[in-house]
């Protein structure tokens, strides 16, 4: 019965939630992937180049629960971003948990990830593009609208896809960082009805709607 979904103050909430840290976190990624991915592409010789983008390949084969663990120690109350402004008698406070935290681990996995296939699709252009781009003294906002543009556009939807999936799907970050049940996600909200309230219907009702919100092989980082 479809009509319980739309008559569910909370089912409405959990999937609105859900949506919105999904397209949050893609949005925030691919903004940081892509002035990453074209420096590395105009900068082939740089030092310590190879190095980070081994590290970045790390975000993914390493398992959620360990990056997440990884978050805390950086983000946490006693973490070292904590740590290093009691130095000079300042606080950030207890942020992580929330919205924030869920959007910092997203973007911890999901960054390096774009920025790799940004990097390789940039890598893929003819060397003659650049050679032309000098003797033409192009300005970097030519080359970005021209040449680099152009060839971003084609990856970005099934590269951003990709990432919404991965995001919408989250277990482990959410049940890990999310605080309580005004961040619940649909798998953490079924999670919850199963284990903690043993509430089947509602658990069956909110595997429907993620069925229907993503008919999409389920998160294998996060489940």
């Amino acid at each position: 019965d479809l009509s319980r979904i739309f008559n569910n103050s909370y089912l409405l909430r959990v999937i609105g939630f859900t949506l919105y840290q999904a397209s949050l976190s893609t949005l925030i990624a691919t903004l940081i992937a892509i002035p990453v991915a074209r420096a590395l592409s105009r900068r082939p010789n740089l030092p310590g180049r190879k190095l980070f983008l081994q590290l970045a390949s790390l975000s993914l084969i390493v398992p959620t629960i360990v990056g997440v663990f990884g978050v805390v120690a950086v983000h946490g109350r006693n973490g070292w971003f904590n740590q290093a402004l009691s130095l000079f008698d300042l606080t950030a406070g207890n942020y992580l948990y929330g919205l924030v935290g869920i959007l910092i681990a997203h973007v911890f996995f999901n960054a390096p990830l774009l920025s790799r296939i940004f990097l390789q699709a940039l890598e893929a252009l003819p060397q003659e593009y650049w050679r032309s781009t000098a003797q033409l003294n192009m300005s970097d906002r030519d080359i970005f609208r021209l040449i680099e543009w152009p060839i971003l556009r084609r990856v970005l939807p099934a590269s951003c896809g990709l990432v919404f999936l991965l995001c919408f799907t989250s277990f482990a970050v959410v049940l890990a960082l999310g605080g309580g049940p005004s961040t619940n996600t649909l798998e953490v909200a079924i999670y919850q009805a199963i284990r903690l309230d043993f509430d089947i219907p509602t658990a069956v009702v909110l595997a429907l709607c993620l069925l229907y919100t993503s008919p999409s092989p389920r998160d294998q980082r996060g489940s």
